[in-house]
């Protein structure tokens, strides 16, 4: 049977919690180098260290090292499960595990609230070895509740904040999923997207954000944006990791009808895409006019990322445009929110009939409004429920939005990102940052994104303002992506140009403005001397 974790051997470095890998990973409990446990109080030290000042995470499973224990004793009698045995990971909290942990969406009105099975998210990632360690803070309700505030707020936690800048916007909703892996409190997390709310915050991460096509990771337990194009989302340090965690997460479930729509029988063990760097026969578009703005730094960037692309054997096709592009950008704001929020309300109600326990009674997104505007801790009005009221005024039945419903459709068909990839024989679509139509688009398309860290802004960078707040969106030493598309289950594809890419470019250094003290090695030293120590007393 193999021994648990001696102590290091002289000369031996542990790998950091900022850039431990999968490898690292298994290397590490295969040769007893340190334990599960290990890990999991390395990584809630760390937690305990720096989250009070980035309030990333709302709450750690107290189940946590339990569950590392027993991890621990099934590599001394049958070894690991797999590749992702042991390995600790967030979930945003809107996914519902059955355990002592909430699924609120960071609402205090869903405190208790739970349906009766765990989403299938959770189970897999359980099954696959995973140690669920906590509970990551996110913009509340997904970012679906208020218009006159930041995201990244939460009533549970409070204003979470990016690690590369004081007072540094993270982007959301999936706001501390992103944020905890990036400070390495966490070796990846799991959130999810209706429009953006993975590649956003991976972007400003610095972090691979893997927005799966809506389906191929079943959504049931989680709480909803939109039934029809809500995505389950990968935030992890390297592309073959993220592949690794999809290929466990991904899966058909009764519970979810989008997962019917999977083309293949088993789920494919993505990491095959990440094998090589020859992109000769893949053709990438650029949809310049739908970009919209951008930084000069992070023009530039991109253009070079082309010219690596190219230098892979890729073939880059530019000015590939949307049929519907010009209808879209001719809406205004509301008939936008009209398309995107179409079906809050309805999801939201659905997802409220599965619970098993519902110690408020809820059964509307009217009743979750009321409660939020008199419930002091929600802290309404400085976070208004606008987006909850817009979306209870929808009239689904009037004229406007059965128009905007075939917009919709006409994107979905032929005017979009699909269509486009389809005229031009393309394999993907790249855009320098998450662009605002592509991203939406996607969604509407239920189509993957991956996000993929390019650079960082210089030193003598200007900083720029959120205007609903005085978060910072834009300055020295944050980072910006490069976001690359495909089709919906061509996952394989979006991770073979990504790994590729990811071998060629060099992204620059970077540096978090703070760190937690704790690291794996130490924690491995400190349990090998309280052993000593006690051995000493026998």
């Amino acid at each position: 049977m193999k021994q648990l974790a001696p102590a290091p051997s002289p000369g031996t470095i542990l790998p950091s919690l900022l850039d431990i890998t999968l490898d690292d990973i298994a290397a590490g409990l295969d040769h007893g180098r340190f334990t599960v446990v290990d890990l999991v109080r390395a990584y809630i030290k760390r937690i305990g260290e720096v989250d009070d000042h980035f309030r990333s995470i709302i709450e750690i499973n107290p189940d946590a090292e339990a569950i590392a224990q027993s991890l621990d004793a099934e590599i001394k009698t049958t070894g690991r499960r797999g590749p992702l045995h042991g390995v600790p990971i967030i979930l945003k909290d809107n996914i519902v595990t059955l355990d002592k942990m909430e699924a609120t969406a960071g609402s205090f009105i869903l405190l208790g609230a739970k349906p009766a099975n765990e989403s299938t998210v959770a189970a897999n990632l359980r099954r696959a070895g995973c140690v669920l360690l906590g509970k990551a803070a996110l913009s509340e309700w997904a970012n679906y509740r208020w218009t006159n505030a930041p995201s990244g707020w939460n009533a549970r936690r409070g204003q979470c904040t990016g690690a590369f800048y004081p007072n540094m916007k993270a982007s959301g909703s999936s706001t501390g999923s992103a944020v905890a892996t990036s400070l390495g409190l966490c070796f990846a997390a799991i959130g999810t997207e209706t429009d953006g709310s993975v590649c956003h915050p991976a972007g400003k991460a610095s972090l691979i954000g893997l927005k799966s096509s809506p389906g191929l990771i079943s959504r049931d337990g989680t709480i909803p944006g939109s039934d029809r194009v809500d995505a389950i989302g990968v935030f992890a340090r390297n592309v073959k990791d993220s592949a690794t965690i999809l290929s466990f997460a991904a899966g058909k479930s009764g519970r979810d009808p989008l997962t019917n729509d999977i083309p293949f029988d088993k789920i494919p063990d993505y990491t095959v895409a990440c094998a090589g760097t020859d992109l000769h026969g893949i053709k990438i578009g650029v949809p310049t006019t739908a970009i919209g703005p951008v930084e000069p730094e992070e023009a530039e960037s991109f253009w070079v990322a082309l010219s690596e692309l190219k230098e892979l054997g890729a073939e880059i096709v530019h000015d590939v445009g949307f049929l519907a592009e010009e209808d879209w950008k001719a809406l205004t704001p509301r008939q936008r929110r009209m398309i995107t929020q179409g079906d809050l309300s309805s999801s939201i109600e659905a997802y409220l009939k599965t619970l098993a326990t519902n110690p408020l009674g809820l059964q509307t997104l009217q009743d979750i409004t009321e409660l939020t505007k008199k419930d002091p801790r929600e802290d309404f009005p400085n976070h208004d429920v606008e987006s909850f009221e817009f979306s209870l005024f929808i009239d689904r039945e009037s004229q406007e939005f059965k128009e905007l419903e075939a917009l919709r459709d006409f994107i979905n068909r032929e005017a979009g990102m699909k269509g486009a990839m389809d005229r031009h024989q393309l394999d993907v679509l790249v855009t320098p940052t998450c662009s605002a139509v592509p991203v939406t688009f996607a969604s509407l398309e239920r189509s993957p994104i991956l996000s993929f860290p390019l650079g960082f802004y210089p030193p003598d960078k200007a900083i720029q303002k959120d205007p609903k707040g005085d978060l910072i969106t834009v300055g020295p030493g944050i980072p910006y992506p490069i976001c690359f598309y495909a089709r919906r289950f061509a996952e394989d594809t979006l991770l073979k140009v990504a790994y590729a890419f990811e071998k060629a470019h060099n992204k620059g250094s970077f540096q978090l403005y703070m760190l937690p003290d704790t690291d794996l090695e130490q924690v491995v030293r400190d349990r090998v001397s309280r052993l000593g120590e006690r051995g000493s007393k026998v």
